[in-house]
């Protein structure tokens, strides 16, 4: 028996030794960039080195690294939390909201309050997620503007300063303990702590397997629903705890702490190694990418740069990343495939709800019914050409994103090809091309261009969407802020009819 049972056991043994250093070279390649980059932006300017600046890049680095530990527990799962922005953002309000009301609140019992929040907030992704069995994609996209928008009400505009808290707290922000920044400590220790449980408990060796193979991991009796919610759990923890740490940091506060955060830490994780397929990686790598990150856009204004390449290329690094760790994961011959398609896991939902489209339809009709009978003005013909002005552009780019969520893909980068397409022709009129079927045909095609980039890495490379498109959607942003910098093109014709300012436009006065 055991002359029979051996060979497998030596050759598992191996493959863990092979993964392992997989990992662990991730992680060696992450330091080593680190490493070279500072190294070169030292030798051109000493001072990036000195006391100061490296407190600056610790701070800057702490909230991210917290978050991206969260958010790498989820990832390893097979998921993504979209919501940790969100999160940070309503625990940082609450922050101080509950000392403006209990000024003599200590501080511990604050941290316990914000993470306590950010918990019951990613029980709320967990229980749809792993409850309902709605795609974390979906829950957490939705609930990225349903906590933000709680955050918005309960903020009305108002601002919370740095004097309305305790200074003792304000002081956690900036006071450091051997030279090293308080903040960066908490950073450390919910590292280590976390590491160490991924590594050497039985729950945590559990999450790495539920994201390896899903089915494989319910066969051997392993709870994945409940693993997947503690996942989530665990990451609104960690965000609600970011976001007091950034209310100590950064003294003032409103409705727009951390908001867009969620995509630098979603870019940390995968650049830091963890598998946007879920089942391998390590929150160490994690945390390497969230300082690589900070450092790169630290390093760049430094090196001569133009700020508006930073964005590209931190797009250009996810990308070189998820290629880097397709071609580990190819090596040690993991087998990373998807779960069911979306579109099998949200059929029974359509067979409960029959027709999507009429209920849609139905909710459209009932608000304009309503609001014509309560709200002056919506029943004029002005206000639905609003409507319609504000809602083309918003079709236009939903209609091809269908095609793509049917293949069971997302393509996070539209807004950013739209911007790119837009700054070119605004760059070709100033150069004189002014013809606008000319103008519209070479959008047309720029787009095409970009949206064959998205496919193929995703077809062609066999790399997951979701990493791909937030990667693209920082590299065609930083190009678009390339080709036209601060510069903005408002000259063509019948401007006066169309112009749009850059703020969001006010609905026409009612009547």
């Amino acid at each position: 028996m055991t002359l029979v049972d051996s060979p497998p056991a030596e050759a598992a043994t191996q493959g863990t030794r092979v993964a392992r250093r997989a990992f662990l070279v991730r992680e060696l390649g992450i330091g080593l960039a680190l490493v070279l980059l500072i190294a070169v932006t030292y030798a051109v300017n000493p001072r990036f080195l000195s006391a100061q600046n490296i407190k600056d890049l610790l701070l800057g680095s702490t909230i991210l690294a917290i978050l991206a530990v969260g958010q790498a527990v989820v990832v390893i799962t097979r998921n993504v939390d979209l919501s940790a922005g969100s999160v940070l953002g309503l625990s940082a309000f609450a922050t101080g909201a509950v000392f403006v009301a209990a000024p003599g609140l200590p501080i511990p019992l604050m941290l316990v309050i914000g993470t306590a929040l950010g918990a019951v907030l990613g029980a709320v992704n967990g229980g749809l997620i792993a409850a309902a069995k709605v795609p974390a994609l979906v829950v957490t996209l939705g609930t990225l503007y349903m906590f933000r928008g709680l955050d918005y009400t309960w903020a009305t505009s108002r601002q919370i300063n740095a004097a309305d808290m305790p200074p003792a707290f304000l002081r956690m922000g900036t006071e450091t303990v051997l030279g090293v920044p308080v903040l960066a400590l908490f950073a450390v220790a919910v590292l280590v702590a976390v590491g160490y449980y991924l590594r050497h408990y039985r729950g945590g060796r559990e999450l790495y397997a539920i994201g390896s193979d899903p089915a494989a991991a319910r066969l051997s009796g392993i709870p994945g629903g409940r693993r997947v919610f503690a996942a989530f759990v665990a990451s609104g923890a960690l965000a609600g705890l970011a976001g007091v740490l950034h209310a100590a940091r950064f003294g003032t506060i409103d409705a727009n702490a951390g908001l867009g955060i969620e995509l630098n830490v979603v870019a940390a994780v995968v650049v830091g190694g963890v598998a946007i397929f879920g089942g391998s990686g390590s929150v160490y790598g994690a945390a390497l990418g969230a300082v690589l990150l900070t450092t790169i856009r630290a390093a760049l204004p430094v090196l001569g740069v133009n700020p508006f390449w930073q964005d590209a290329a931190v797009g250009a690094l996810i990308l070189a990343s998820i290629g880097l760790d397709r071609a580990l994961s190819a090596r040690v011959g993991r087998s990373l495939r998807e779960g069911r398609p979306m579109a099998e896991r949200i059929a029974p939902v359509r067979r409960v709800l029959g027709s999507w489209d009429v209920i849609v339809l139905l909710a459209v009709v009932a608000v304009a019914t309503v609001g014509a009978f309560t709200i002056e003005g919506v029943a004029s013909p002005r206000f639905w050409r609003f409507v319609a002005l504000e809602a083309l552009p918003i079709a236009l780019i939903a209609l091809p994103m269908t095609l793509v969520v049917i293949t069971g893909e997302i393509d996070l980068s539209v807004a950013s090809v739209l911007g790119l397409t837009c700054t070119v022709m605004g760059q070709l009129w100033v150069s004189g091309v002014t013809s606008l079927p000319l103008l519209i045909a070479l959008c047309l095609l720029l787009g095409a261009v970009l949206g064959a980039v998205n496919g193929l890495f995703v077809t062609g490379f066999g790399l997951p969407s979701l990493a791909v498109t937030i990667g693209t959607l920082a590299l065609y942003r930083g190009l678009a802020y390339v080709v036209l910098g601060d510069r903005a093109v408002a000259n063509y014709p019948g401007s006066g009819r169309v112009r749009r300012s850059r703020r969001s436009p006010a609905p026409p006065s009612p009547g």
